[in-house]
């Protein structure tokens, strides 16, 4: 083994993973130099500290060795022949020829030569975990042992070698110390690309420019037998700066970017089409752009493309432009762009069409349009703007924002449904938040940009919040105050409204002072139950309020008649007036939670199929009384934005239970507990009626089961234990109401539980049945108590009408055909008594491309005759799966939607 590469000459050579410049072999002086002690052709640099004749320090290694067959020493050279591998800690040089010159870190290699980092990682494995990586390409497994898991299971622990950054030449010569390095017949596999050329040459920055190169992500090319790839005149392979320094390349980085020149786009070899210049960014595959096509009812014929560019790499810089086409609806243009730095983030989103649909404003009057199911309407011209920010200006100190101009209420529904299903109502904002030890300030801004969006508008908005600290001798505090500038401001219609009373909403604003402070006196008593009382007040001062008085059905009515996914409700809008004047109003609130714990572990409980190592049950029941007297202002006057301004008279009492069922979970002394399963019970007793509801609120229970990733269940159950409901609501269907389906007992307000279970590997199926009936609620509210709320969005009484629907789905390998799959899912509405969405997704991976065909079914009743209405959708994606052979594993998210994300 030669051992003539000093660590400093190692580490040049791999920068960024390339080699090669030529330059003359020249004597120098001779190297101390030790015989193996077990080969005449193997030896190791011994371990010195010489100073040399440059003023620097060379030591040798002895994790830097060389073998050949035959070694020479000529002068102050090595020549190597053979089977030659040199070695430096993770790198292995192969050839059949080396010449070496140690001190002047010149090398000339011929023959077969292969430059590789070889990285391993240990893990362990189940048996057939094991056997699946031994016939995974270019990964070695080297078997060092084997442990037992606390359940019992047996685990083999093996070496796994992984295929870094690979060279190969024909010849090398060059200069080790400095980088410059020429190659002949040139061929590297990075981290995300393979490439080949005639000759390349590196620079010393670490550039690697190939002539007549080919470009692919597919193993084959080592064969000549690549399924795809770009022939290029010219290659530009550059390594990633390092924002840390960028006089240094880190190679563990693993990232490059490249830029090809006079390129053509091959196909089995085969040229299809010609590219003047192709980019691909740092850490990216190579692939073209990303491709998806089909068909779609309101879309028709549709083709979404799009290209991904890193411009800078620090700041990091990205750009994302969309080309689209739809034959229903035009040519589709966007550009997203994200810049990145250590103290912010900042994204740029803009997506513009000129719609074609028959909807658009220029063709409202055409017959079919229905002015009074739509009453906003979209116009020609569609875009969707978006900018947003945050900002670490100090460390507690941070600014977000986010500006969002939409064309129209329809837009991302449209073309961008995922956003829509997540967020239907963007919101824009400016805030700038200062966290310190013992507070937290904000001033903050939202104004509503759109005006076909309903939102409470603040500008501005002051806060400052106190979280619950001990003030002395075991009192604690904590409180919040705020004062804002609020307008709710209804959406802007562009026809009247003609059903119920033919009046809209109208605009109402005050500003709004409020500030409530809470004080807490926790005790234990006996050493094990835990008593908290507390008391607080509220004050809230308003500058203007309605002298007319509205009711809860009142307030409710104004927002159902804005909404306008319910465009034919006929309810009576009643409108706040401006004429009641300043108001104030206090609130006081006094409680006292009271709670234990009993819990009892069983050390010796061990099971590998529920992954059980030891069991604790933890049970921790409590009660939760809040009385909040009549406030000194009654509600129906005071103009409403959030909950705060509907505060009542509360007097109630929780009665609850949780129940905790854990386990342990990881390696044996660095164990954590894990939640198995959790129940929470509860039920509230009301001391004073609320309309025609009785005292006793609904009985509610809490399931949580995780055994283990492969099954999961989650069950909430509302109980009307009370009797509130007088009678039982019919299913209303095709225009008419029938018998009652599904459940048909009034026992059950609400139902909503979810199955999800891995059958095999890569097998799943989910199970989701969602059931409400019509009921309402009663008001459970408390200013200074976390409770746990089922109905979330505010606690104040509320009315639900009766739903019913089903979700199932499944994905499975498609038997017989390799690396295929196929995932069904169905959506049923069991009142409407219809299929709602049938989706099936076909998938399947080649070696260097990955299909997927997706064809979606909506169907919903429309018109006077509730005939069913079916629209159709088929889509194909192709995706290039970078270096298949290196990687770990992939598994297929089944997600029911058509379109993309787009401005995440």
């Amino acid at each position: 083994m030669v051992k003539i590469l000093s660590p400093a000459v190692f580490a040049a050579m791999l920068c960024a993973g390339n080699i090669h410049a030529q330059g003359p072999i020249r004597p120098t002086k001779s190297t101390t130099i030790s015989a193996g002690a077990t080969s005449p052709h193997s030896y190791l640099s011994q371990e010195t500290d010489n100073k040399s004749s440059e003023g620097h320090y060379f030591k040798g290694a002895r994790d830097v060795s060389a073998h050949a067959d035959s070694l020479d020493f000529v002068g102050g050279n090595v020549i190597a022949t053979g089977n030659v591998v040199i070695k430096y800690k993770d790198i292995v040089i192969k050839a059949d020829k080396a010449i070496v010159n140690p001190q002047g870190k010149d090398l000339d290699a011929q023959g077969n030569i292969i430059l590789e980092r070889q990285r391993f990682i240990v893990q362990a494995f189940m048996l057939e975990e094991y056997q699946k990586q031994l016939a995974v390409a270019d990964r070695r497994l080297e078997l060092i042992g084997y442990r037992m898991t606390t359940t019992g299971e047996q685990l083999l622990v093996a070496r796994v070698y992984l295929r870094g950054d690979v060279f190969k030449a024909e010849r090398i010569s060059g200069n080790l110390e400095t980088g410059t390095l020429e190659f002949d017949k040139f061929f590297a596999g990075y981290k995300n690309f393979f490439c080949s050329g005639v000759s390349a040459s590196r620079s010393p920055e670490g550039t690697i420019t190939v002539k007549n190169a080919t470009v692919t992500t597919c193993e084959y090319i080592e064969n000549h037998q690549e399924h795809y790839s770009i022939g290029c005149g010219t290659l530009v392979i550059k390594p990633a700066a390092n924002p840390d320094d960028l006089k240094m390349y880190n190679p563990d980085m693993g990232e490059h970017s490249y830029w090809a020149y006079n390129c053509t786009l091959n196909v089995s070899g085969i040229p299809v089409m010609w590219l003047p210049m192709v980019y691909k960014p740092a850490d990216v595959s190579p692939g073209l752009f990303q491709f998806q096509a089909g068909y779609d009812s309101d879309w028709g014929a549709y083709v979404q493309t799009s290209k991904k560019y890193r411009l800078m790499d620090y700041p990091l810089v990205e750009d994302r432009i969309y080309l689209d086409y739809y034959s229903k609806r035009g040519v589709g243009l966007g550009n997203e762009l994200w810049i990145d730095t250590k103290d912010s983030k900042t994204n740029f989103f803009a997506y513009f069409i000129h719609d074609r649909d028959k909807w658009a404003a220029d063709s409202r009057d055409d017959e079919d349009y229905n002015k009074n199911a739509y009453r906003l309407s979209k116009p020609t011209q569609r875009y969707d703007i978006k900018l947003s920010n945050l900002t670490h200006i100090t460390p507690n100190l941070d600014f977000r924002g986010n500006l969002e101009i939409l064309s129209d209420y329809y837009f991302l529904d449209d073309f961008f449904s995922s956003r829509s299903n997540d967020t239907p109502q963007p919101a824009s904002y400016a805030s700038l938040e200062y966290q310190h030890e013992y507070f937290s300030a904000a001033a903050y801004a939202r104004p509503r940009v759109n005006n076909f969006y309903t939102a409470v508008q603040k500008f501005p908005e002051f806060s400052l919040d106190v979280p619950r600290q001990e003030l002395f001798a075991n009192i604690y505090y904590q409180s919040s105050t705020s004062v804002a500038n609020m307008n709710m401001m209804f959406r802007d219609w562009d026809s009247p409204r003609t059903t119920g009373n033919g009046v809209d909403p109208k605009n109402y604003g005050a500003i709004r002072f409020d500030t409530l402070h809470m004080f807490y006196y926790p005790v234990t008593l006996f050493d094990w139950l835990n008593i908290t009382p507390r008391a607080g007040g509220r004050f809230t001062y308003y500058n203007n309020s309605s002298k007319r008085k509205l009711s809860g059905g009142d307030v409710s009515n104004l927002f159902l008649a804005d909404d306008p996914d319910l465009p034919n409700d006929g309810v009576n809008v009643v409108n706040y007036d401006d004429r009641g004047g300043a108001i104030a109003r206090l609130a006081g609130e006094i409680g006292i939670q009271a709670d234990t714990k009993i819990h009892r572990s069983w050390q010796n409980v061990k099971n590998s199929y529920w992954k059980l190592d030891g069991l604790r049950h933890v049970a921790q029941p409590y009660i939760n009384y809040t009385y909040i007297p009549e406030p000194t202002a009654s509600p129906d006057r005071i103009f409403y934005f959030d909950d705060i301004d509907r505060i009542s008279r509360q007097n109630f009492i929780r009665f609850g239970l949780k129940n905790r069922l854990q386990t342990r979970r990881g390696d044996f002394g660095s164990e954590q507990i894990y939640e198995w399963a959790s129940m929470e019970n509860y039920v509230d007793y009301h001391f004073n009626r609320e309309d025609d509801l009785s005292h006793l609120g609904d009985f509610t229970t809490i399931l949580r089961f995780n055994p283990s990733p492969k099954l999961s269940l989650s069950s909430t159950l509302l109980l009307d234990l009370s009797g509130n409901k007088s009678s039982l609501v019919d299913t209303y269907r095709n225009g008419r109401y029938t018998d009652r389906a599904g459940i048909s007992t009034k026992w059950i307000d609400k139902w909503q539980t979810t199955l999800r279970y891995e059958i095999y590997e890569q097998a799943y199926v989910y199970l989701s049945y969602s059931y409400q009936d019509r009921y309402s609620t009663h008001s459970a509210y408390s200013m200074g108590s976390m409770m746990t709320s089922v109905d979330a969005g505010t606690s104040f009484g509320r009315s639900y009408d009766r739903s019913q629907t089903v979700r199932a789905g499944i994905e499975v390998p498609v038997p017989v055909i390799p690396e295929m799959r196929m995932a069904y899912e169905i959506y049923y509405d069991v009142e409407a008594g219809l299929m709602r969405e049938q989706q099936l997704r076909l998938s399947k991976t080649f070696h260097c491309w990955k299909l997927a065909v997706i064809g979606v079914c909506d169907t919903s009743r429309g018109g006077s005759d509730s005939k069913k209405e079916a629209k159709f959708s088929v889509m194909a994606t192709m995706s290039l799966t970078a270096m298949p052979g290196m990687q770990m594993g992939s598994q297929t998210n089944f997600e029911s939607d058509r379109s993309r994300s787009g401005g995440s």
